[in-house]
This record gives C-alpha cells, sequence and structure tokens, in this order.
C-alpha cells in the first residue's frame, strides 16, 4: 500500500469571517482530518492541537497494522483517532466555559497496510471513490438520520429536512462522546473523501461523485477544488481527498462485500454498519493444505467464506465442502465448544472471521448492530431446530 498524494483544503463562506472549518494532515502521517467548527475558529484549532499531540500513539499503531492485519490490531488505529476526537472534545469544552456556543464536528482517517480507518462525529462525511462510484462510509449524527434509522423518515426526506442540522452529538457540547470508528478495505487508484457539509449539504450524491470522477491522473488539487465549487457559499468548506495504491485485488474486495452481504449473519445491516463491523472481522488467507482448526480444538469463532474451498472432515472422512458464501461456526457466538471436525482448504482461500469476544466488543460498542446478529443467529438457529424436528418427525411416523 502506497500513499499517492493528499489534498487538503477550505474556503470561507460568501461574508463569512474567519474561517471556522479545518482540513489538515496530522504532521507526515497518513492521517487526514475534517473539522467543522461552531462559534470560533478556536474549536477547530483545538481539534487540530489534540491530533498532533496524539501523533506518535498513531504512528505507532499505523506501523503496527502495516505489520500485523489481525482485527484486534487493526481496530486499533480506529481507537486511536477515536482517542483524538475525545481530546478534541475535552480541549473544546474547556474553551467552551467562557465561549459557551464553542463546539465542532469532525472526521479522520488513517491508511494502515491495505485498509483505512475512519472515526467521525457529527455531520462530516467520509465517502470512497472506486471505479466511477461513491460509496458513504459513515453515518451522521443528527436527529434526521436518527429518524432515517427508525423508519420516520425516508432518506429523500430526511436530505431536505431542517432536522438535518440538529446534531444528535458535537465536540464540547455533548455530555459524553460515541465516537463511530470504521473501516474500509483499499484497493488500487482508490480515492477517499473527508468533506463538511459545506459540500455534502450543497450538492447530492450523484454530483459529489461526478466531481470525483476526472480520471485516475486528475490532480488532487483539482478534485478538491471541484468539490468547493459544489458549495452553496452559505457555510464554510472544507474537503481532504487521499488517492492510494494498493496491491489488493479489486475483485477479493468486491467478494467480501457481496459475502457480507449475503450471508444470515449481517444480511440486514446496512453498508454503512458493515463499515463499523469490518474493525472487528479477521481475514485469514488459506493455502492450499492449510489447516483453519483441527477437531477437538476450542472453538470461538464464526467463519464464512469469501474465496475458495474448504474441506470438513472427521478422522479420515470428508463429511462436506464449503465454498464461497458458505458458513459454519455461529454458535461458538453464544458459547465456546470443541471442535467435531477439522476444516482443511482444498484450494487457496480467504475466510472472515467474527470471534466471540469481537462479537461480545461489538454488543457493547454498537447495540444495534450486535442484536440485529443475535437475532438472527437466533432465527437461523431456530430453522434448524424445526428442521431437526421435522426429521425426527418423519422418522418416528415409519
Amino acid at each position: 500500500m502506497r500513499i499517492l498524494g493528499i489534498h487538503t483544503a477550505a474556503r470561507r463562506a460568501d461574508g463569512h469571517e474567519p474561517l471556522e472549518d479545518r482540513a489538515f494532515r496530522v504532521g507526515d502521517l497518513p492521517v487526514v482530518a475534517v473539522v467543522d467548527g461552531r462559534g470560533a475558529p478556536t474549536a477547530a484549532r483545538l481539534a487540530q492541537d489534540a491530533f498532533e499531540h496524539g501523533a506518535v500513539d498513531l504512528l505507532a499503531r499505523i506501523d503496527a497494522a502495516r505489520i500485523d492485519s489481525s482485527s484486534s490490531v487493526r481496530l486499533q488505529v480506529g481507537r486511536a483517532l477515536e482517542a483524538s476526537l475525545v481530546e478534541a472534545h475535552e480541549r473544546i469544552q474547556d474553551a467552551a466555559k467562557d465561549r459557551p456556543i464553542l463546539s465542532a464536528t469532525g472526521a479522520a482517517l488513517a491508511v494502515a497496510g491495505n485498509h483505512a480507518a475512519i472515526a467521525h462525529i457529527g455531520d462530516v462525511r467520509a465517502y470512497l471513490f472506486r471505479d466511477g462510484r461513491l460509496r458513504q462510509l459513515t453515518e451522521d449524527h443528527t436527529v434526521a438520520a436518527a429518524r432515517v434509522r427508525t423508519g420516520a423518515l425516508t432518506p429523500q426526506q430526511a436530505a431536505t429536512s431542517e432536522l438535518r442540522f440538529k446534531l444528535t452529538q458535537a465536540m464540547g457540547s455533548s455530555p459524553e462522546l460515541d465516537v463511530d470508528v470504521a473501516e474500509v478495505s483499499l484497493a488500487d487508484g482508490d480515492l477517499l473523501l473527508l468533506c463538511t457539509d459545506g459540500v455534502h449539504g450543497s450538492a447530492p450524491h450523484a454530483r459529489i461523485e461526478r466531481a470525483l470522477d476526472l480520471g485516475e491522473d486528475a490532480a488532487l488539487t483539482d478534485i478538491a477544488d471541484r468539490l468547493l465549487a459544489l458549495s452553496d457559499g452559505e457555510d464554510d468548506a472544507s474537503v481532504a481527498v487521499v488517492r492510494v495504491a494498493s496491491d489488493a485485488d479489486a475483485d477479493v474486495l468486491s467478494d467480501i462485500a457481496e459475502v457480507m452481504s449475503q450471508t444470515f449473519l449481517f444480511r440486514e445491516l446496512s453498508d454503512r454498519q458493515r463499515a463499523l463491523l469490518a474493525p472487528y472481522m479477521e481475514h485469514r488467507f488459506l493455502d492450499a493444505g492449510d489447516i483453519l482448526f483441527m477437531e477437538g480444538e476450542r472453538g470461538d469463532t464464526f467463519y464464512v467464506v469469501v474465496d475458495g474451498t474448504l474441506v470438513i472432515r472427521r478422522g479420515d472422512i470428508v463429511l462436506t465442502e464449503v465454498d464461497a458464501g458458505g458458513h459454519f461456526g455461529e454458535l461458538t457466538l453464544a458459547r465456546p465448544a470443541k471442535r467435531s471436525a477439522t476444516v482443511e482448504a482444498s484450494s487457496a482461500s480467504l475466510v472472515l472471521g467474527l470471534s466471540r469476544h469481537a462479537f461480545r466488543q461489538v454488543v457493547q460498542r454498537r447495540p444495534a448492530i450486535g442484536a440485529s446478529i443475535a437475532i438472527a443467529a437466533l432465527d437461523h438457529l431456530g430453522h434448524r431446530v424445526r428442521d431437526l424436528t421435522d426429521r425426527l418427525e418423519t422418522l418416528e411416523g415409519r
């Protein structure tokens, strides 16, 4: 993974002096942030100070994730971004004792290995642009977005509702922060975008998508200028754009997204909820003949096959083969148990895993996602019990 370019830019609203937003890179790290300040430039400056204060820890976490791509290590990159946002919140709270209207929203991303960690609070958004398609990675912390989640508003209604301006949390003004930490796997040529509502609040999704679609050789300065030009001039506008080079196979990343959307445990999650779940998922690359786990081992992980074929055997007897989209081990999320069979790759394979420990963290940090997974697991178990009961009734009737 290489960073091909990073560019940050901001523009004052017409007649607005001074600029309350900030878009910045943290030192020479592969880390950018965008902060939308309210009340004075002070809030955004304090947020930048917090990120610079946490730069040493950020670098250590990023370096660790470049070497070790396990979920526990990758998650720490996002946690470091979260810590900087929390520190910014505390600094702004302190300053707000003298200026009560002081607050800010913000988002930050860090590129580590073939992944980008994202942390955000409020209505600053993160996007991924790949193969001409724009994908929103974050969900606004606004009353409108909350009502969309409950079904009280449609996304179309939320896009024009005055409730989209009413924040449910912000740095400096909320008693506590609940920072969203997400992750996205990166492909060659991907563009990552952070922007304030001065941009995304002025232009629909399709216009932002077109502004980014200048070709892989386009200068990031030109892309940033096009994005800032989308602003209606009623609010400050700030953007950070990052272009990456990656050796990750874009087809494999597409397969991961497809499998996650089709697997019963994750099917009811939105794309943005799956991004929040992503840091907790292990990626296991297996060569033919590699053992995923042995019969009799303690099992505590649910697995889903993204690519390749796995053989499940007991002793020398092959019980079944599992291809892409197949899964096993969901009961271990509720209670660890000895594995009843050995699972071996019969070809080069990619397997995603969610451990019981990681699942418990998801339940604690993101109850709605945890509840969705738990309900899906219970529903699946109910079908299995019903099927077993039907089979027993059939045998008894013979």
